[in-house]
Order: structure tokens, then sequence, then C-alpha cells
């Protein structure tokens, strides 16, 4: 088999594997034949014999011209010689992947005795022939399957026609019109009456092949190539929960573990993992209802900036009891991102401050309907190209009418971005716009301004708050060397808190933010002085661009 054969097409009955037989026992008896298999199989050096196989030769056409002497009158072993097969699998090979490729099984649109000797008639013929032109036994049109690599780089399997007569079935399951996504290690396909396991090869989950494969899906259908880091290839083991089929880990949420997961119609979601119990039951039927609420709100406003549920397995109602002490929740959520801002290249380009612009929308999503997201940061913060979508909204606060909540030391959040009155004294919104503000910093400058081990503003630790002072002098005096109008002037005012010996205004809302004049043509300046003293290097492009040039850069 050559090396960069990714995917096989395996006969996977007596009947498959005789047509398979037969097909290449034709195409080797043709001058320009073995060119024509080398390409589309994969044929064993010698015929062998196969017991399915063998039984469908004693079933083949009485006028056939190979047919064999009796089984009664042969010795075992002559029987057999006699009986022996090609066998082997049609293949996808990389080698052959070129634009908008896509590999087409049938017995050809002509009948043909002999088979083509020039490229124009080889053109005629599909890829993968699956069977000769005059055997209707096998119910197979002349061009009968497609394959294709889809959006999200498995092998896609449609009809090659709309004809009521073409049959195909993937797992047992009858195809319709719509096309099935290929997304596990081996799949049973039937075509007509030929039966075949397609099966991921070894070689499709390496390192090769995946560029390739991204190279061409990204060409062909427009992938974001860090989208199709969500959908690699079938690993040897894989686990589904109802349609959906995990491909890989993505992290853990503050409720449970995450993986990307597909299903036969192409879609990608993010499935997170609960593991409920009694004690725990009721916090997570809470945690969903949310999810829920928030999912339909933005389903009916068209807002784009959080995960939806798309389903819950087992439902609400199945969970209302608990039979062992620990059993596990699936929450499917929609879309799947394949990235988060901690990811992101960091640095001052116009591309990050639309970021910022689109993730302040997320926040205000949430807080126009008087809810606390609880822990903004960068890896609550999905981004897809420059769209932002918040993740973990299953933990968001709801606000009583007084706009504020009681403090909980310790109980939510994550340190290095819980602001300073978290810790001390009842809050409201503005925590979510101080957790904002520090990931947005390290967006923009490339390191967090604030970083503790401890919290300082915890009670008992007072023994820190003079390092937290020193360290937002620095942050302060960093951000001020900009113009006004500028990101870093925004920064400053959504980083604000009562308890600070340099920053002490009061916080700006989400809304006020939007207002800023850095998002009316979405321009960022850059501070007059060498592009050294801009901190540490940033490796984003455009960030040498507005270094270099030391002026305001504005995209219309």
């Amino acid at each position: 088999m050559a090396p960069t054969i990714f995917a096989k097409l395996t006969p996977n009955d007596g009947p498959t594997k005789f047509a398979f037989h037969e097909v290449v026992s034709r195409l080797k008896n043709q001058s320009n034949g073995n060119v024509f298999l080398t390409r589309f199989a994969d044929v064993d050096t010698d015929k062998v014999y196969d017991a399915d196989a063998a039984r469908a030769f004693d079933e083949k056409d009485t006028d056939d011209s190979d047919s064999m002497t009796e089984p009664d009158t042969d010795t075992e072993k002559g029987w057999k010689q006699n009986r022996r097969t090609w066998c082997g699998s049609f293949v996808f090979d990389v080698a052959h992947l070129t634009h908008h490729r896509v590999w087409t099984g049938g017995k050809g649109r002509r009948q043909w005795r002999d088979c083509p000797t020039t490229q124009d008639e080889t053109a005629q013929l599909p890829e993968f022939l699956l069977a000769c032109f005059e055997k209707d036994k096998y119910h197979i049109r002349g061009k009968h399957v497609r394959f294709q690599l889809d959006q999200n780089g498995y092998l896609r399997i449609s009809k090659a026609s709309n004809s009521a007569r073409l049959f195909i079935a993937v797992d047992g399951k009858t195809m319709g019109l719509a096309p099935c996504s290929l997304n596990q290690v081996t799949t049973n396909v039937q075509l007509g009456r030929l039966s075949f396991r397609l099966e991921y090869t070894d070689y499709s989950r390496t390192l090769s092949f995946q560029e390739q494969r991204n190279k061409f899906v990204q060409q062909t259908h427009g992938t974001d190539p860090r989208a199709l880091l969500l959908t690699p290839t079938p690993a040897a083991e894989t686990n589904t929960i109802g349609k959906w089929t995990f491909a890989v880990p993505l992290g853990k949420g503050a409720t449970g573990k995450v993986f990307s997961a597909t299903d036969d119609d192409g879609n990608v979601a993010a499935i997170k993992v609960v593991e409920q119990n009694a004690g725990t039951r009721d916090q997570l039927h809470g945690q969903i209802r949310m999810l829920q609420k928030l999912t339909d709100e933005a389903k009916a406003v068209g807002d784009r900036h959080i995960l939806l549920l798309e389903q819950v397995i087992p439902d609400l109602s199945s969970m209302r009891s608990i039979s062992r002490p620990f059993e596990e929740c699936y929450l499917v959520l929609i879309p799947a991102v394949p990235q988060t801002l901690d990811r992101v290249i960091t640095g001052q380009s116009t591309h990050n401050l639309t970021i910022f612009h689109d993730a302040l929308l997320a926040l205000k999503f949430f807080h126009d309907r008087n809810l606390l997201h609880h822990d903004v940061k960068p890896p609550n913060i999905g981004v897809i190209g420059h769209e932002v979508i918040f993740l973990d909204a299953e933990t968001a606060v709801e606000l009583p009418d007084s706009g504020q909540v009681k403090c909980t030391p310790g109980h939510s959040g994550t340190v290095g971005y819980l602001s300073p009155e978290r810790e001390l004294e009842p809050y409201g919104k503005g925590v979510d716009v101080w957790g904002l503000g520090i990931s947005i910093f390290e967006l923009l400058f490339g390191y967090h301004p604030l970083r503790f081990q401890l919290n300082p503003w915890r009670s008992g630790r007072e023994s820190l708050r003079p390092d937290f002072h020193r360290k937002e002098a620095a942050m302060c005096h960093k951000l001020r060397e900009y113009e006004p109008d500028t990101a870093a002037d925004l920064l400053l005012r959504m980083l604000s808190h009562s308890y600070s010996k340099c920053n002490a205004s009061a916080r700006v809302s989400v809304n006020e933010a939007l207002l800023h004049p850095v998002f009316e043509t979405l321009s960022f300046a850059v501070k007059a002085g060498p592009p050294s003293s801009l901190g540490p290097s940033i490796a984003h492009p455009e960030t040498h661009l507005l270094m270099r040039e030391h002026k305001r850069i504005r995209v219309r």
C-alpha cells in the first residue's frame, strides 16, 4: 500500500469481494488497466483464497466464461486453487488530492468490454470502478456515489444523482439526498447490493497528512485553519453520545471537561461533560436552566455572543432521580470555538481592537439582562475570527433589584481577574468590566499587569497590597503614555477602583465603554518615542507597522 493513502474502501462480504475481483481481472487484462488500478486501488500481489469470495464465485452466472469445474470433482486443494480471487481495496491517496477533488464510484456510463486506452476514455470512468458495466445484479449505477473532504476535513459521502433507484446506506441508515460526514474511524457503507468498510489509515493521523488536508480544505471550503484543530482525523478509538462523536479535548471549564464533537451532518459542537450526584444535582439543573434562558434570549434577538445550548443528554426529565452515586450529563453547545483569547497573538493591532469591541458587546448581552458573567478571563473568551463568544455562561448570576450581590470571598471567579471590591463589599456589574479590562490588557500588551498567586484583597492578606499598588502604578504609567482617545485610555477607565492610589475614579459601565472614541473608527494610537519603549516585543505583523510609523492608524 502506498504510504500516502489516508483511507480505504474495502469489500466487506463475499459478493462485494467477488465484484472487486471481476473488476481487477478485467482491468489487468487490458493495456491501460494497471495504470488505472495503481491510482485508485490497492490490490494484493497475487490472488488468494477467500472463503466468502469463493462462495460468491460459485454463484456467478452459468454463462460466465470463467466458470469453474463442479466442486465435487476437485480435491479440496484444487478447488481452492481454482477459486482464488484478487483482493484489496479502493484507496484515497493524498498524492492525488487536487483542488475540488471528488472521488466517484460506479460502473461507468457506457458498456465497455475493453479497458479505455486513452486518457479521455479513462476520464469517463469513475475513480472507483465498483462493478463491471454489464453486471446489473449488484444494482450499481453508472455513477453511484461521491466522496469528498468536507469543511471539517472528514470524507463526506453523497449520492451521485437523484435517481430513486440509487441506494446508499451508512452504518445501516438509508441515505437521502443530504450528504453524510464520515467522522468515525470505521464506517460500514452499502452501495446498491455491495457492502464496504471505509476506514481511515494510520497515515491519516500523521502531521504530514493533517497539513495537506488542512491546506486543501482551506482552499476548497474556506475553512479557518484554526477551526480544523477541532476535527482531526478520527482516532482509532472514539466515543459517541447520541448522534455526536467526540473529537478532541478542548479544556476544562468551571463545571466540567469540554470536548469538540461532530455529527453525521458535519455540524461541530462543544460538549461539556459534567458529573452530577445527589449533592450537585440541583446546582447543575439551575445551570442548565440558565443556559437555556440565555439560549432562548440570544436566539430571539439574533445575538451571537454566547454558546447556545443545543441539547442536554439525558434530558432534564430523565435526570430528576439519581440511580447511581455519580452520573454524567452532557451539555451540547454550539458553535465550537477554535481558540480562546489567551491563544490570540498579542499586539496593538486593529484586529485585536475589533476583538476588544466585540468582547464589550458580548458583556453587554449579559448586563442588559441584569446578569453578571462572574468569571471573565481570557480562557472564557472564545474567538472566531473577529467575533467573541463568552464561555461558561451557565455560572452567570442574576442581580437583585439593588444591582449588587454580597461578596463571598473564595467562592467564585479566578485570582488575577477579581476586582478589589469583589472581596471586600457588595458588588455589581463593574466586576465583569474589571475582568475584561485585565484580559484585554494582556491581549494588547502581552502580559498580565497585576499577577499574584494569592488575592491581595482577601481579608488577612493586607501585607500583599503594597506590592499590588506598586504594580498598579506601573500599569497606569504605561497606559497614560498613550493619547487620550486610545484603547489605553479606555483600559484605565475599566481598571479604576476606589481603593487605588493612582486610578480611583469611577469605573465605566459596559455601555459607557462602547461609546469611547477609540471605537468611532476603530483607531489605535501608538505613543510617540522609540519602538523599544513600547515594552515587550509583539508578534503581530500589524504591530510592527504601527510602531514604525509612530502615528495614529485608522481603519474605515
